[in-house]
């Protein structure tokens, strides 16, 4: 009777347990609640078993009792910590799901008003040439009538005349350019054609074409370092980017300063091409937005020009995997650096 107080006392809450205990049934790290003398509740795994004496006789019951309420209590902690865990991957992944969709339909977004916009330019470009090509007819026209006129007169009449050609002429270039980086900016894929070319006569000829229209009888100078060997270009891309950086060197410059400049190096990974200058050079703020659409340095002063050329040359170097920098002091020159790859990955 005292056995069963105690053990009842100790165990209230688990009367199955205390029963089993009194019957002397074997029971092994059974987890149960005890209840301490000041009346906490703390966790422990009993176990019990009978004893008896050398002929079968019980003799009573042994109970082990262990505490292991910190063991339970750093379980509890770690449910907890991997619930909440669990919760928050969901949450990151409820998240990472929802930026996702959000990029996919921005995505689809730009690519649709990249259309637009590349469908704009293409048909203001259209709607453009035609009224530029009207003026261009009724001022040769115009032309042609001032022949009959005196002198004084057809001077006056011709000088209107040729600022109007002048003025189309550029408007026409213009309209060209926007095309083009109208395009690129779009996304609009371009059919590059590729082909191995030897760099040093092909700049050469684009010199060469410059000084049959030049009209001071300025020159480029080219000089070639290391080993040459060809390079994978669209000529027609190349062509028009070098073409413009020469344009500019001959255009920023004048007669009394040293001639422009393309030095060509053979390197063992890539090729370096330097167009340099001796003209009114850039001022250093300046620098960052060169390759901006539109944008022109404030010191070129009446020298025309439309802002969209050395945009459309990096994008360019750009489709060619290469990179292009500048370096400019005022009054001393600019130097343009082209790296190119030997090969790009399109080419092969």
């Amino acid at each position: 009777q005292p056995l069963e107080m105690f053990i009842s006392s100790q165990l209230g809450e688990n009367q199955s347990m205390v029963e089993k205990i009194l019957d002397g049934e074997f029971i092994e790290n059974v987890e149960c609640t005890m209840i301490k003398k000041g009346g906490d509740k703390i966790s422990v795994m009993l176990s019990s078993f009978s004893l008896s004496d050398d002929e079968g006789n019980e003799q009573g019951t042994s109970i082990i009792i262990r505490d292991i309420s910190a063991q339970k209590e750093h379980e509890t902690q770690r449910e907890e910590f991997t619930k909440n865990l669990e919760q928050q991957v969901e949450q990151r992944t409820l998240e990472l799901t929802n930026s996702q969709i959000q990029l996919k339909l921005a995505l689809e977004k730009e690519k649709e008003l990249g259309e637009l916009k590349s469908r704009f330019v293409a048909t203001a470009s259209h709607q453009f040439r035609t009224p530029m090509s009207v003026i261009q007819s009724n001022a040769e026209l115009f032309k042609l009538i001032t022949k009959n006129s005196d002198a004084e007169v057809r001077s006056k009449l011709d000088r209107v005349s040729n600022r109007i050609q002048v003025e189309i002429k550029r408007m026409v270039s213009l309209m060209d350019d926007i095309l083009i980086l109208g395009k690129i900016n779009a996304g609009t894929s371009m059919n590059l054609e590729y082909e191995s070319i030897d760099i040093v006569d092909f700049s050469q000829s684009l010199i060469d074409r410059f000084k049959d229209v030049s009209t001071d009888k300025r020159t480029i100078n080219l000089e070639v370092s290391g080993k040459e060997k060809k390079i994978s270009l669209d000529k027609n891309l190349m062509g028009h980017a070098l073409n413009n950086l020469l344009s500019n060197a001959l255009k920023y410059s004048t007669n009394e300063d040293q001639d422009p400049c393309i030095a060509i190096k053979f390197e063992k990974e890539k090729l370096m091409m330097n167009i340099s200058d001796g003209g009114i050079g850039i001022p250093e703020d300046e620098i960052p937005n060169l390759f901006q659409p539109f944008h022109r340095a404030n010191n070129v002063g009446d020298v025309p020009g439309t802002g969209l050329g050395l945009a459309i040359v990096k994008e360019y170097i750009e489709i060619h995997q290469g990179e292009i920098s500048a370096k400019s002091e005022l009054n001393i020159g600019t130097t343009f650096t082209i790296s190119l790859p030997y090969k790009t990955k399109e080419s092969d």
